[in-house]
């Protein structure tokens, strides 16, 4: 748009000298016209566009949440997360990590066939997801094959990683880490997902834990 505006004054000036005010209005006011009303289609669509992520958004946060709200054991509420996020993320690898009371620990929970003590634990400030824990926001890494070894969360065959937080207030509950076998395999709409699923995670985490406490 910037570009035409000088292209347009020398087209008005040039226009002018051969046909008079007159015709180079009879000229322009056509084109001002199409370039208004494309403009305005383009927002239009813009906006449509918007709106349809917006829909997607809330039509996932219902569907987690009437997946989770009806189970309170931890076991069962962990599957139905990975479950979601698998399903919304298409085909990569889910993980769950919660804190260790009382430590900077986090320890991998079974959610599916893997035994979850092949993971290892991950500890605040220490490699890809303990330097992660201690900065916070969203983890998204294109390839960590060029990675160190230690640094490529005991799966050689996983190249892109993408995690967020489970976070309740300003405490970090967990991680939910997913991996993909295809370098930069996650863009900004799979981050946008992941942050909804972990904040609905968040709520269904901390009541599955305070149940598990009581009993």
């Amino acid at each position: 748009q910037t570009c035409a505006l000088p292209i347009l004054a020398i087209l008005m000036v040039e226009l002018q000298r051969r046909m008079g005010v007159l015709g180079a209005a009879m000229v322009l006011v056509p084109f001002v016209v199409s370039s208004i009303v494309l403009l305005l289609y383009i927002k239009m669509r813009q906006t449509s566009a918007a709106l349809r992520a917006a829909h997607a958004e809330l039509e996932i946060i219902h569907d987690i949440t009437q997946r989770i709200s009806s189970h309170i054991d931890l076991p069962s509420t962990l599957r139905l997360i990975g479950s979601a996020i698998a399903t919304h993320l298409g085909d990569a690898e889910v993980r769950i990590y919660l804190k260790q009371e009382g430590s900077e620990v986090y320890v991998p929970q079974r959610i599916g066939d893997r035994d979850p003590e092949g993971l290892g634990t991950v500890v605040a400030g220490e490699g890809l997801l303990g330097r992660w824990i201690r900065q916070g926001g969203i983890l998204r890494t294109a390839d960590v094959l060029g990675f160190p070894l230690e640094e490529r969360l005991a799966d050689p065959g996983r190249a892109s990683v993408l995690g967020a937080l489970i976070r309740q207030d300003d405490r970090i509950l967990g991680l939910v880490v997913v991996l993909a076998s295809e370098p930069d395999a996650f863009d900004s709409s799979d981050e946008n997902l992941l942050e909804i699923i972990s904040s609905q995670a968040a709520v269904a985490v901390k009541n599955a834990l305070l149940y598990q406490t009581t009993q």
